[in-house]
């Protein structure tokens, strides 16, 4: 990754903070952007990290137990 932010300034070889930093989010956003279809890996795209009905169940219980003090 060094010698890609390298390339992004050509011939400056001092850049302020504020380049470097622009420079390395470039390249992050590229990369995170960049599909790679030739990779032995599975999309995360389709599968649910979170699920909802237990975050329901549980807004559930704590509402029950929060009208029962009253």
């Amino acid at each position: 990754m060094f010698s890609i932010i390298r390339q992004q300034f050509r011939c400056n070889n001092n850049p302020s903070s504020k380049q470097f930093q622009s420079a390395v989010k470039k390249i992050l956003l590229h990369m995170e952007l960049k599909e790679d279809s030739s990779g032995n890996c599975i999309s995360l795209s389709n599968i649910n990290i979170l699920y909802f009905t237990f975050l329901l169940n549980l807004i559930t219980t704590i509402n029950k137990t929060v009208n029962k003090g009253k």
